[in-house]
């Protein structure tokens, strides 16, 4: 058997789907803990029990040894073994790992599995939120380092859908470009979303930065899944500097956070209130002026000020599309993927000023423009004293769903 190449072109109907799990899952041999993880994977693989692959950096690997023992999967690549030697009861070739697996599967790399029969796997159960809580967004805009430039994300919940938010891959891409060239915030980022992914296979990105100098570092992000790219990002990094001049746009005059209405978008932990109500997603809602209102702040602020970046760059895919359809009557964003096909194409965002994402943040969306089959909006972020903290812009598609297109599936949304 050729161990250079995957068996995948023999047997095209064959999958390994590698689902990226948020809920805390501790894996233990008597009383001792060998790994305690909220960022596991759990691998489905044609005629096989689904099996937890745990983070390397969440295994006491300290109580384990390499072991002698290796086996060859023709769809995996070659596993390494390890043997538990202290903390517990000795036991040869307890996990595997595959160091260098088939492209196919590169987001296994950097990941431990356990014989399951021979510990004890305990799985904590998920919320009941839709998309789910703070730490689980942080948990995927935290992206995991592969080495060479390269990081392993994992999705938040597609919500009923099957798609990956565009707004997801920004705030990780962040994440990636400022651990790729630390000691730097973000600026600006510019992502364009060429191709849908799935929410049930973990992202790869590849940072590369191509200049980095004392004041700036320009990166670019390729977010890729299953090997083919989905999205390409160019991002600005600078190290802080003082002002020579300086001036900023006002603050619209809008009812504060207390006076507007609370809208919950499934996620524990962030709270989101609209000024006048004027977010239903419903069609047949009253229409109003191209522009929308949102106050947003989250539980905590993470410690890292690019995290606290990439929970700001989040929320700029959730409420542009529904204030460029906010003047037509019998337009709703209820109606995606229904009898519209909706999506963000491009998304572009830049930071004026340091965030932090337990702060009330008013973001000021208006649409300049819709027609032909597309949807411009922009929006300015200020803090709740009057700073303008960041602007953004977003491309998106709005057009009638075509019905062979709806059988087949999400086509283009993001």
């Amino acid at each position: 058997m050729d161990k250079t190449r995957s068996a995948y072109a023999d047997h095209p109907g064959y999958r390994v789907d590698l689902l990226p799990q948020s809920a805390r899952v501790r894996v233990f041999q008597g009383e001792a803990l060998l790994a305690d993880s909220r960022r596991t994977l759990l691998v489905c693989e044609t005629a096989h029990a689904e099996v937890i692959y745990v983070p390397e950096a969440d295994v006491r690997l300290e109580l384990f040894d390499p072991s002698d023992h290796h086996t060859f999967c023709p769809f995996k690549g070659e596993a390494d073994y390890l043997s538990l030697a202290r903390g517990g009861q000795a036991d040869p070739n307890l996990a595997w790992t595959y160091r260098k697996p088939f492209a196919e599967v590169a987001g296994l790399a950097g990941h431990v599995a356990f014989y399951a029969e021979r510990v004890r796997i305990e799985v904590e159960g998920r919320g009941a939120s839709q998309v789910g809580d703070l730490a689980e967004l942080l948990d995927a805009f935290d992206v995991h380092p592969l080495g060479g430039g390269r990081f392993l994300a994992r999705n938040l919940d597609g919500r009923g859908r099957d798609v990956v938010d565009g707004s997801q891959i920004l705030a990780q891409s962040i994440g990636a470009a400022c651990k790729a060239v630390p000691g730097k915030g973000a600026k600006s980022a510019h992502m364009i979303f060429s191709r849908t992914a799935s929410v049930h296979a973990p992202l790869e990105l590849e940072a590369e930065a191509f200049h980095a100098g004392r004041s700036f570092a320009s990166v670019t992000v390729t977010a890729r899944q299953r090997g083919k790219p989905c999205a390409r990002g160019l991002l600005l990094l600078d190290a802080d500097t003082p002002d020579l001049i300086r001036h900023r746009a006002a603050m619209p005059d809008v009812p504060g956070p207390g006076a507007c209405e609370p809208f919950d978008m499934g996620v524990a932990g962030r709270e989101l209130r609209i000024a006048g109500g004027a977010y239903t997603g419903d069609p047949d809602a009253p229409v109003g002026p191209p522009e929308l209102f949102a106050w947003l702040r989250y539980r905590e602020a993470p410690p890292e000020p690019w995290l606290n970046q990439a929970l700001v760059a989040h929320f700029t895919g959730h409420l542009s599309i529904a204030t460029a359809m906010r003047p037509h009557p019998g337009i709703g964003e209820s109606m995606a993927h229904r009898a519209l096909s909706t999506g963000v194409l491009a998304l572009t965002i830049s930071f004026h000023e340091p965030v932090r994402a337990d702060e009330w943040m008013l973001y000021a969306h208006e649409s300049p423009h819709a027609g032909r089959g597309l949807a411009y909006a922009r929006a300015q972020i200020f803090a709740a004293d009057g700073r303008l903290l960041a602007s953004f812009s977003q491309e998106a598609m709005i057009r009638a769903l075509d019905p062979v297109a709806k059988k087949l599936g999400p086509a283009t949304a993001m």
